[in-house]
C-alpha cells in the first residue's frame, strides 16, 4: 500500500492507494470503525474510482486512527521523515 500524508490547516490529509481487495477491505473496516462513533468530524473518509481513499484527519483524533491502523494490520511501522 502507498501512503502519503500532508498537513492540512484543519488536521492531516493521508492519502492511501491500497494494492489489493483484501488491504482495501481492511481499510473500509477502520472507516466503519470510525462512522459508528459519536464525533462525526474526527476522521472523513473519501474513496475514489480508482479504490484511492483521503482520509482527513483532525490533529486530535490523529493517534486515534493510527492506532486503528495497526488493529486492522493496515501499517506494521511507522517513521516520520523532515
Amino acid at each position: 500500500m502507498i501512503i502519503n500524508e500532508t498537513k492540512r490547516e484543519d488536521g492531516i490529509e493521508i492519502m492511501f492507494k491500497p494494492k489489493n481487495d483484501e488491504t482495501f477491505k481492511r481499510l473500509h473496516e477502520v472507516r466503519n470503525f470510525f462512522e459508528r462513533d459519536k464525533v462525526y468530524t474526527d476522521v472523513l473518509f473519501y474513496t475514489f474510482e480508482d479504490n484511492q481513499v483521503q482520509i482527513i484527519v483532525r490533529d486530535d483524533s490523529y493517534a486515534v486512527l493510527l492506532a486503528a491502523l495497526f488493529r486492522w494490520q493496515l501499517v506494521k511501522k511507522l517513521e516520520w521523515v523532515d
